[in-house]
């Protein structure tokens, strides 16, 4: 009952986390529902994949381990890699954002790399 009340609040601020307030308590729902049921690749992969359609001040080192976390269990997806690409450029990692990029390339040949930056140092 505990569990299906905390998964059923990490959904619902899950949806308003487009306010700023909302995003970081989200983000820890999604890490305690993940724990409990890390078999659950929905719930294991949940932390990884809020990272990568919503960023917030603050988020990048949580999103980044959040992403690296999922990928150790999910070596072959090109988009959480190129999502970790964007994070890594954000961080001012530019070697790391090149090592995932050349993964990417390798798992997605012929095909365009787009990725998503924030390039304004005040919401980082």
């Amino acid at each position: 009952m505990v569990v299906a009340a905390a998964l059923l609040t990490a959904e619902i601020l899950h949806a308003v986390a487009f306010t700023q307030t909302h995003r970081p308590a989200a983000m820890l729902l999604l890490q305690r529902s993940a724990g409990v049921f890390p078999l659950d690749f929905r719930l294991r992969q949940a932390p990884a994949v809020f990272c990568s359609e919503t960023r917030w001040k603050g988020s990048g080192p949580d999103c980044i381990a959040a992403l690296r976390a999922e990928l150790r269990v999910n070596p072959f997806s090109a988009d959480l890699r190129r999502n970790l690409a964007g994070f890594l450029i954000e961080a001012g990692d530019m070697e790391g954002a090149k090592r995932e990029l050349g993964v990417v390339s390798a798992l997605q040949p012929g095909r365009n790399i787009v990725l998503s930056v924030n390039v304004n140092p005040g919401t980082r």
